[in-house]
Order: structure tokens, then C-alpha cells, then sequence
């Protein structure tokens, strides 16, 4: 379910048309990128996703990942097993839950998440003068809310 939504007029529509444009080609860039990134180490997008996730998140639990990358956590726990069996993550044990584990990044996982890292930040600097990248920053924040504010319910909850 999403949140009732207001129409906007017809020339409103066709001034932000350029914008989803712009929008959704930065989105496939951004998917054939990871999918190459992911692909020279070996893995999945969604694998390589929750690598990074698991390198810049403290505290990760498979529940926790399952939910960042919309999965079941059975599925999870089957990447979560070749991750383990490839070296990019270790399951270490909650000190204060014996039942669970914390997901932690190794150094080849680490390796993995700053070779994107600098691929993104050249993309980055080529593309934004550096007296916009606060300009940019702050515009990107505001569609990532206003995105996130327009979900509710079960499509809500597969934000993190």
C-alpha cells in the first residue's frame, strides 16, 4: 500500500518528466555498475549489496540484512552462507544473546567495498563541481525522503 498520493497538474508533470528521466537512467547506471563490481569479486549484486551493508552498518544480524535487502530470511541465511564460505563476512556471536550472531566483514570484504568506493567517487567527482556536492547531497537526501514518505506499510518496512 502506498500513501495517498495528490495529482499534480499537467504542466507540472511534464517539467519533472526529465527529472524521473534522469532519475531512472542514474538508477540502471547505478545496477550495471554494481553488477560489474559485484561480477569481478565473484559474486551477485544482491550479494555485493549486502557486503556493503554489513561494512557500513555496526551491529548487523541476518535478521537485520534480510530486511535492508527485502529477503526472506531463509534466502538470506543461504547468502549469508556463501559470503561466509568466500571469505567477505564472518558470523561472530552475540555476547549478549547466545542464540544469535552479528555479521562482521572481513578484509577481503572490506577490500571489496573500497574497490566500489573508489569507483563511485571518481564517478562522483567527475560528474559534481565541488561547489555543488552540498547542493547535491542535499538534493539526493530530499528525494530519498520524499521517495520513503510515500510508502507505507509492508513497502515501508523494507526500507533501512
Amino acid at each position: 500500500m502506498f500513501r495517498e498520493v495528490v495529482e499534480v497538474d499537467e504542466s507540472t508533470e511534464t517539467a519533472l518528466s526529465d527529472v524521473l528521466i534522469a532519475f531512472s537512467r542514474m538508477r540502471r547506471e547505478n545496477d550495471l555498475l554494481l553488477t560489474a563490481i559485484a561480477r569481478d569479486h565473484g559474486l551477485h549484486a544482491s550479494d555485493f549489496r549486502a557486503v556493503a551493508f554489513v561494512q557500513m552498518t555496526p551491529d548487523v544480524t541476518p535478521r537485520s540484512l534480510a530486511d535492508y535487502l527485502a529477503l526472506s530470511l531463509s534466502a538470506t541465511t543461504a547468502m549469508i552462507d556463501r559470503l561466509v564460505a568466500a571469505g567477505y563476512v564472518l558470523r561472530t556471536p552475540n555476547p549478549e544473546d547466545g542464540r544469535s550472531v552479528y555479521l562482521e566483514i572481513t578484509p577481503v570484504g572490506a577490500d571489496a567495498v573500497e574497490d566500489a568506493r573508489k569507483l563511485y567517487v571518481a564517478a562522483f567527482e567527475a560528474a559534481v563541481p565541488v561547489e555543488r556536492r552540498d547542493e547535491v547531497a542535499a538534493t539526493f537526501k530530499r528525494i530519498a525522503d520524499a521517495v520513503a514518505d510515500v510508502a507505507v506499510g509492508d513497502h515501508a518496512s523494507a526500507r533501512t
